[in-house]
């Protein structure tokens, strides 16, 4: 990697898994930030603030990644034209969430599609209620085989009675304490076959009633001493077939 505080310098051979570009990726050297090369990575989405904000931006390749295929000259006297041509980039940033509703054995049943490459938030999960119910009657969301890279908390914000979220195979690597603050009554949570590393201290401690984890094949490798305190925590499955029973509170 080629770093000086004009040029950032990406190449093949050593970087290829880059997927999206946040406006603060580069911190204060945006501000005399002259040439950029992101080519042959994985960028399938592009923070349109970072176009906005470059001020000297002279050259950036971003040739041969999954949503652009280009290099753009004079970024800042050119920012309509970038922007028209990363629109596709910037549409993936943005993200979008929306729920089918309906009626099973389980309850009332939210089937989260969700496209959130960046890990953003949403000021609104989309969908359209079967009659007579509401946002409080959900008590299950599930996500199967989407692209989120964290749980939003405006799942729990919007649905604040779930008791059931199951997100699999949905590339989520991030959870923490605020993605369940608002789940006072969740108990059951499976996060099988996803990118989790870590679950940092605290991340249940808003979650009284929770009983039942599953990560199955999500490579967890860190939990952190009180991820699960406050809880009454009495079933575990991790790794591919390992389960653990807790008898008594945690």
């Amino acid at each position: 990697m080629f770093l000086t505080n004009q040029d950032l310098n990406f190449p093949f051979s050593l970087i290829q898994e880059l997927t999206f570009i946040h406006s603060n990726a580069f911190g204060p050297s945006i501000n005399s930030l002259m040439s950029l090369y992101l080519s042959s990575n994985q960028i399938q989405a592009f923070d349109q603030d970072f176009v906005n904000n470059v001020q000297q931006l002279n050259y950036l390749n971003l040739e041969s990644n999954e949503c652009v295929n280009e290099n753009f000259q004079g970024v800042p006297g050119n920012r309509e034209q970038v922007v028209e041509s990363l629109s596709t980039c910037i549409t993936n940033f943005i993200g979008s969430a929306s729920c089918t509703f309906s009626e099973t054995g389980y309850g009332y049943f939210c089937n989260l599609a969700i496209a959130n490459i960046a890990g953003n938030d949403f000021e609104e999960i989309g969908g359209e209620h079967l009659e007579g119910r509401t946002n409080e009657d959900v008590v299950v969301v599930q996500a199967l085989f989407q692209n989120t890279r964290n749980i939003p908390t405006r799942i729990c914000q919007q649905f604040p009675n779930i008791e059931d979220i199951f997100i699999q195979n949905s590339e989520v690597e991030i959870i923490n304490e605020e993605s369940f603050a608002n789940c006072a009554s969740l108990w059951h949570l499976s996060l099988d076959q996803n990118r989790i590393r870590t679950i940092p201290d605290n991340t249940f401690r808003n979650n009284p009633n929770f009983e039942r984890f599953h990560a199955i094949s999500s490579g967890i490798n860190h939990i952190g001493a009180s991820a699960f305190q406050g809880t009454i925590l009495r079933e575990i499955y991790l790794g591919k077939f390992c389960k653990l029973w807790i008898a008594c509170c945690v």
